[in-house]
């Protein structure tokens, strides 16, 4: 009986608000307005052979792995003014874009990637979704400076450049290591509910670009809902998707596909003095970085997560991985970023 009362309450419960005359959720699965619905596959063709869009703004977009401190960053832009969303209709609490990383990112990446070259441009659906998620994330903006924050952006990185050709772009970096081991090893394939209809896009951030599922130390699960081996491995799982946003990086250097309006920091040095770090991003920015922003970056930013894998002797006994061996198998990448793969030593990025 209290479960049939549950179950009753549940259906009454109201749901969410509807958003400008529609009645779709920002935690939507896809992308979907009035038009005709999206093909599982699109045909695409390499940035190179694209028009630019012609829409001239210049949003400020994120191209960064999760976990590399991007939501304190959002946080910081937003304090300074730009326009970063509002809202739960807009941002979750890691102020995530929901629009662009549910409606452009989810929706459009799983249709126009390819293995091994990276996310083709299909410029019809690319402003079609763009401009409906430009729409859904402004609601609320009144002009100025806006941005919206995602991570694994670079996987989507030329339909982006499609829409937006003079957008900016932050590049955060931050120690593979400590990315690793941030918050238990759970994120995306291996979070709570990796069985939802995002499976694909996961995939594609965690193998996509190397294309090397089967050089994995266990049976990859190839569908959604076979999720015990990405659990028993999940810290090597998230060394792999950290690798694979440096290969797409490189990627897009390499093809020429990467825009010039590319600014890096690194999470380290932001946290040891953001000040500093700030004032160049700021200029990159062409923006005024006001005196309440720099007190209010000061107690923002801290260093108790950076080198926190030095401590890490053991992982647990069910992550399967040992701390020695994932640092050897990110060393490549490691170096390439700049950071020691010696867990003795002092240095610094």
């Amino acid at each position: 009986m209290r479960a049939l009362l549950a179950r009753l309450a549940a259906r009454l419960r109201p749901g969410p608000p509807p958003l400008g005359g529609d009645s779709l959720h920002p935690w939507f699965h896809g992308f979907r307005d009035q038009g005709p619905p999206l093909p599982a596959h699109l045909p695409g063709t390499p940035l190179a052979q694209t028009a630019d869009s012609g829409d001239q703004d210049r949003p400020v977009f994120f191209l960064a792995r999760g976990h590399s401190g991007t939501r304190a960053l959002a946080r910081l832009l937003d304090h300074a003014g730009v326009f970063m969303g509002r809202g739960p209709q807009s941002l979750n609490d890691t102020w995530d874009a929901l629009h662009w990383a549910y409606g452009f990112e989810r929706t459009l990446v799983p249709r126009l990637f390819r293995p091994g070259r990276g996310c083709l441009v299909h410029r019809e659906a690319v402003l079609r979704v763009g401009r409906e998620c430009a729409r859904r994330h402004l609601r609320g903006h009144r002009g100025g400076p806006w941005g919206a924050k995602t991570c694994a952006a670079m996987f989507a990185h030329p339909l982006y450049r499609t829409l937006y050709p003079r957008a900016r772009y932050i590049h955060m970096l931050r120690d593979g290591r400590d990315v690793t081991l941030s918050h238990d090893g759970l994120l995306n394939l291996t979070g709570a509910d990796p069985g939802h209809p995002n499976w694909e896009f996961f995939r594609i951030i965690t193998y996509g670009i190397s294309d090397d599922m089967a050089l994995s130390p266990f049976p990859f699960p190839r569908t959604a809902g076979q999720c015990g081996p990405l659990r028993a491995h999940r810290y090597w799982v998230q060394a792999k998707s950290w690798i694979e946003h440096v290969r797409m990086m490189e990627r897009l250097r390499q093809d020429g596909e990467l825009a010039p309006q590319v600014h890096t920091i690194r999470y380290e040095a932001l946290c040891a003095d953001p000040v500093p770090v700030l004032e160049g991003l700021f200029a990159f920015l062409e923006l005024e970085l006001p005196a309440a922003t720099r007190d209010f970056a000061r107690g923002l930013f801290h260093t108790r997560g950076v080198g926190r894998w030095r401590a890490a002797a053991a992982l647990p006994a069910d992550a399967a991985d040992s701390p020695g061996a994932l640092w050897a198998f990110m060393a490549p990448e490691l170096q390439l970023c700049g950071y020691g793969t010696n867990p003795n030593s002092k240095e610094q990025p």
